[in-house]
């Protein structure tokens, strides 16, 4: 192997590296709102909870509860 094959090598290398590294970060950036949605319906259904401890006669509260868990 000469110099400039090893050269060579290793721009593919660095090259392939940079578009895994690039293709990852977009992907995050574009599906983050997936990972993170599942999150903020557990946060809104711990938040209802709460407020159906204090009202528990409350049937608003619970039919959006079980909206949220049906989306869940």
């Amino acid at each position: 192997m000469s110099y400039s094959d090893i050269n060579q090598f290793s721009q593919q290398c660095i090259r392939q590296v940079f578009t895994a590294c690039f293709l990852l970060t977009g992907s995050f950036l574009i599906f983050n709102h997936v990972v993170f949605a599942h999150g903020v319906v557990h946060q809104r259904i711990d938040e209802l909870t709460a407020q159906i401890q204090q009202s528990p006669d409350n049937t608003q509260l619970l039919f959006e509860r079980g909206l949220l868990y049906a989306d869940d």
